[in-house]
């Protein structure tokens, strides 16, 4: 039996990254207000470190398509 997936269905990946970009922004707005980031970090119960690395980020962190975990998947598959 084969399942069809509308084309509208959203994809759990594209919510899973709209999350993130929806935090990102928070972050971004919590501190331009002048939160400081061990508070946004309590706040949002995430580590500094990733607040650290939001902020640095100069625009939203776009997907890495790593080449070695492609690799890895085609070795193991064959």
């Amino acid at each position: 039996m084969l399942l069809k997936i509308s084309s509208t269905t959203p994809n759990t990946e594209n919510i899973s990254r709209n999350k993130i970009r929806m935090m990102y922004e928070q972050i971004c707005e919590l501190h331009q207000s002048g939160m400081s980031i061990r508070k946004i970090a309590s706040q949002l119960r995430i580590g500094r470190r990733t607040v650290r690395r939001y902020l640095r980020a100069d625009s939203f962190p776009k997907r890495s398509n790593d080449p070695g975990q492609v690799a890895m998947i085609l070795t193991w598959m064959n």
